[in-house]
């Protein structure tokens, strides 16, 4: 009888500790695979953007799932899509960079045709545009001129993602480090050693916090810049994944087109 009741106790205890571990809910949004396509895709001013294999640039409402063109313009030369502020940014396949307001879908060229041609990485960030080439040289472009200036030197070669937050840029290393670096002039230091990241392959940032999806489905979480590291569980998904984040929430777009809203 006692070891019955041992028994029982550690099955609780296993039981408890699997659910306590789970420290998110997620919901579907819209009719899974309403988003079959999506070959990019970013948030913006609380909505959901995205660019599918046809080249239609889509907004999405994230609280019902509702869909609407952006503009009648043609988007498949695009190959990335960033969003900030009151601002779309895509890469074109020949190395220009075009302005697209989120609303109304006005777009403009921004600087000379061709400039961003080893743009590997970009962020928006109050009125500029932090973008990382491939020679490892970082760049901040006034958004409203087109102007930009190099910072610091060229240590970034092989960026893997860059984000913002907390007035600081986070740099994804070749090594899968992590590196906090200055806006203003490009100085850096790390605050995730080599391998932390190496199994990412998606994430994005809330007021000083990184998540990061790996491999597995595991989410984490890790405050910025001290680099603590919590584990928030698993989520299922097909590759390829997008992870954006909107208000206090998560969204994930993954290969299936189906959208899902991550509560924290």
């Amino acid at each position: 009888m006692t070891r019955k009741k041992t028994s029982f106790f550690f099955y609780c205890l296993f039981f408890y500790t699997c659910i306590a571990a789970q420290t998110f809910n997620s919901k579907p949004i819209g009719q899974s695979g309403n988003w079959s396509g999506t070959r990019l895709a970013t948030t913006c001013n609380g909505a959901l953007y995205s660019i599918d294999t046809t080249g239609k640039f889509i907004r999405t409402n994230l609280s019902t799932g509702e869909k609407s063109a952006v503009n009648d313009q043609h988007y498949g030369n695009s190959i990335r899509l960033w969003g900030g502020g009151k601002n779309l940014f895509t890469l074109e396949k020949d190395g220009s960079l075009y302005r697209t307001h989120p609303e109304t879908g006005q777009w403009s060229i921004l600087g000379k045709a061709g400039d961003w041609i080893n743009t590997m990485q970009a962020v928006p960030v109050y009125g500029y545009l932090y973008s990382v080439e491939k020679n490892g040289t970082l760049y901040a472009t006034n958004v409203n001129t087109g102007n930009y200036i190099a910072l610091g030197k060229p240590d970034f070669a092989g960026c893997g993602a860059l984000y913002e937050t907390g007035g600081s840029l986070y740099l994804g290393g070749a090594s899968g480090n992590l590196l906090q670096v200055s806006e203003a002039d490009g100085t850096w230091k790390q605050i995730l050693s080599p391998q932390s990241l190496t199994n990412s392959i998606a994430g994005a940032v809330i007021s000083g916090k990184l998540f990061i999806l790996e491999k597995d489905g595991s989410l984490i979480r890790y405050d910025v810049p001290a680099g603590s590291k919590t584990v928030l569980g698993k989520t299922s998904f097909k590759l390829p994944v997008f992870l954006m984040a909107a208000g206090i929430k998560l969204y994930l777009l993954d290969g299936s087109g189906s959208l899902q809203e991550i509560s924290l």
